[in-house]
């Protein structure tokens, strides 16, 4: 619940979204296996639609963009609640709005915020999310789950990157790691997402560069070499347990940089 508030106050903060509307509270329900299935980030093939889903009191938060081809996206945030029968997050209402980049943030497209009711974001047999969305002009997409992962994390001197890759559909991961002033380990890997567990198994190649003062890479340095392989988890508290071949302490734990949605690469 730590980690979906932060996420939530993230994205609201750098979008200047709000919810104007209430739902009816109920009795809080723990998640069963057909409603923790929908918590996750959810990606289109082409990358241009990306969903976020998670608990909020009783019910459910989703956060939603897509990208417009015109340099534009546009952003939702619902809430729902599931619906048993049909095991969906049915009537999901908030609000959406247009948004545009402008000097490295997002900024609202002036008269495109409005209200926003009668979306649907059901789970297929195939494991694929179809996110509709009822209002006139609306659309029909399907988005594959990928985790929690994509984003940012940092420990000490350490910066690691999930980046998915719509076209391999798995992870890009990038682990940069000071070593000490002028030198610096860099991890390339692939990172398969196991949803089963709810992990990330990852494997690949790190060296260690060497700078020279003007910030370049010194290529007369001996490049020290080596393969990397191991797995990654959260913890309950929303760490990212990383767990590497090449930790004498086994484990390390990673804390979250909570970029909003629209900032995630894909």
């Amino acid at each position: 619940m730590k980690k979906v508030t932060a996420i939530l106050t993230a994205l609201v903060l750098a979008l200047g979204l709000g919810c104007t509307f209430a739902m009816a509270e109920e009795e809080y329900k723990p998640s069963t296996p057909e409603m923790k299935i929908y918590e996750s980030i959810w990606v289109s093939n082409d990358g241009n639609a990306r969903v976020w889903i998670g608990r909020q009191d009783d019910g459910f938060q989703i956060e939603a963009m897509q990208r417009n081809g015109d340099g534009t996206f546009t952003v939702w945030e619902y809430l729902s609640n599931f619906d048993e029968e049909s095991n969906s997050l049915k009537d999901a209402r908030g609000i959406k709005g247009d948004y545009k980049i402008a000097d490295g943030k997002a900024e609202l497209i002036e008269g495109t915020n409005e209200d926003d009711a009668g979306a649907s974001f059901t789970v297929d047999q195939n494991g694929i999310l179809i996110w509709k969305e009822a209002k006139e002009g609306g659309f029909d997409i399907g988005l594959l789950r990928i985790g929690n992962f994509a984003g940012r994390y940092v420990h000490d001197r350490a910066a690691l990157d999930f980046v998915w890759d719509v076209h391999d559909n798995e992870y890009n991961i990038l682990l940069t790691w000071g070593e000490s002033a002028d030198q610096t380990w860099e991890y390339i890997l692939k990172g398969t997402y196991i949803p089963e567990t709810e992990t990330v198994k990852f494997q690949g190649l790190k060296q260690l560069l060497t700078y020279k003062e003007d910030g370049e890479i010194d290529t007369t340095a001996e490049i020290e070499q080596g393969e990397v392989k191991g797995s990654c988890f959260f913890n309950e508290n929303g760490g990212l347990v990383w767990q590497a071949s090449d930790l004498d302490e086994g484990e390390i734990v990673f804390e979250n940089e909570l970029l909003p949605i629209w900032e995630l690469e894909m």
